[in-house]
């Protein structure tokens, strides 16, 4: 894990509190006009894409409000981070497609019948993966993983910090279940958090493992999001939903079992990041 002075775990807690109201707050107000104009409390929404995409200056500002301009050059280098090794593109491509074609095969194996093309076409499905690299690596991941991630584990080993990112994560999605037009409200929501809190072990050891890349991040959001799309995990049939969570959760236990629950990255002590603000948190690795 990473130790830190008392004066620098206050701030790092201030400077997470701040961006979490900031995370939270923008995208929030987006869905919650749209919630109002479906109920008919008043006949105006903002444009849905802004909940994503006002994460994007929203976290900028954070950082260098938080940290100044080393903040804003770090949050900067870990997005466009991308010699990490051809293994883990191979990883985040792939990871996906393994959960899949499992769920798919004990899917098959009750009596079921394979979901691929039911909720959305291949195509459909391709073009959402390469919308999604850009789109989830310069939102959601460049605020998750980019901004609060280093920052948790200069608080939390690395599997504590996924789990309280996960739960917060999942908790940050609650309004889209209140919108029909969301796909992901039409699966339990119990369900999604479980889901959610797997997905967060798996992206922030892929994270570490790759020196804080949010490019890699984003890229296995992209991935994980078009795959589960297209063989109708989401949207489909619900045996295949519950089949993946549970697959998720148990590729999340091994890697805590193979990676270590400290850094989630084995040997590879050199690769887990350190909070941004280096400066004020004088993060120490402990063995």
């Amino acid at each position: 894990m990473i130790a830190t002075a008392p004066l620098a775990a206050r701030r790092i807690r201030r400077d997470l509190a701040v961006f979490f109201v900031v995370a939270f707050g923008l995208p929030w107000f987006v869905w919650i006009t749209r919630i109002g104009d479906d109920h008919g409390w008043w006949g105006w929404h903002v444009p849905g894409s802004l909940a994503l995409w006002s994460m994007l200056p929203g976290t900028f500002v954070v950082a260098a409000v938080t940290g100044g301009r080393a903040a804003v050059r770090d949050l900067a280098r870990r997005v466009v981070r991308w010699d990490v090794g051809l293994r883990w593109y191979a990883v985040a491509l792939g990871l996906p497609w393994v959960l899949v074609l499992g769920g798919t095969g004990l899917l098959l194996a009750i009596g079921g019948s394979a979901q691929f093309g039911a909720v959305m076409a291949t195509g459909e499905a391709l073009s959402y993966f390469l919308i999604g690299i850009p789109l989830f690596t310069l939102t959601e991941e460049l605020a998750w993983c980019g901004f609060a991630l280093p920052r948790l584990q200069g608080l939390l080993p690395a599997l504590p910090a996924s789990l309280v990112l996960g739960g917060i994560w999942a908790l940050w999605h609650v309004p889209t279940f209140l919108l029909p037009s969301q796909t992901v409200s039409t699966v339990p929501y119990a369900g999604f958090a479980l889901f959610v809190l797997a997905q967060s072990v798996l992206t922030t050891w892929l994270f570490n493992c790759t020196g804080g890349s949010v490019l890699l991040a984003g890229l296995f959001h992209a991935a994980s999001d078009a795959v589960y799309a297209g063989c109708g995990a989401i949207g489909g049939d619900d045996r295949l939903f519950w089949f993946l969570t549970g697959l998720g959760c148990m590729a999340a236990v091994a890697v805590v079992l193979v990676e270590g629950p400290a850094t989630l990255a084995g040997r590879s002590r050199t690769a887990v990041p350190e909070p941004a603000r280096v400066s004020v948190a004088a993060p120490i690795p402990v063995s």
